[in-house]
Order: structure tokens, then sequence, then C-alpha cells
């Protein structure tokens, strides 16, 4: 247990993140992940989304910069499937009173002049 305080935040994260990737990811995933069988698209895109939904993003990250070739087609299904999807717009009064609370929040942490 001593081992475990002494370890930074970040580094108790990892080890938190590495857990829920062993339990929450099936036997093929971790393979793949680990080289131990190929990786094909289709794994790709499972472990992808497995890591979104586990909080896994250092895996996730490693994952999209591993397999450049995997990425680009997962971006481009993820554009396909939201190139119809249109974010409501917003009021201008609604951006502005937006704005400004977002001001008085850096003034309020690092002084009148931050802004």
């Amino acid at each position: 247990m001593d081992r475990f305080d002494n370890l930074t935040d970040k580094e108790k994260e990892r080890l938190a993140e590495f857990v829920r990737e062993a339990i929450y990811l099936s036997e093929e995933e971790n393979a793949a992940i680990e080289h131990q069988i190929p990786m094909t698209q289709e794994l790709f895109e499972q472990c992808v989304d497995h890591c979104i939904q586990i909080n896994a993003y250092f895996r996730m990250t490693c994952l999209l910069s591993e397999y450049p070739q995997f990425t680009d087609e997962y971006v481009r299904k993820i554009e396909e499937e939201t190139a119809d999807f249109e974010l409501p717009k917003e009021a201008e009064v609604d951006i502005e009173e937006s704005l400004q609370r977002f001001y008085a929040k850096v003034r309020a942490k690092y002084g009148e002049n931050a802004i």
C-alpha cells in the first residue's frame, strides 16, 4: 500500500485507467492492443469506443497514434454520421452573457487586470 501512496496523482490515474482497461476490454481487444493478434479496423473501433466509455483517454490516444490508417477511417465514419447534425444556434444575448460570466471568473481568479 505504501507504494500506491507514493505515486503521483497522474500515476494513480494511469493505474486506475489500466485496471479499467483490463476489466472492461474483451480478451480479444486486449490481445490486439498487446500485439498478440493483428489489429483490424473493427477491433480498433471497438477499442476506441470502449476507451471512451471507460475514460481511458491515455490508451485511446495511444491507439489513435499507433494506427493512423484505422484512425483515418474511423474519423471518416464519424464525419459521415454527423454530417447532417446541426447544433442549435445560441442567441447573441446568451453568447454575451456566457462571455461575461467567463470574464468574471477569470478576473476573480487572476485579478481585475487579467482581461
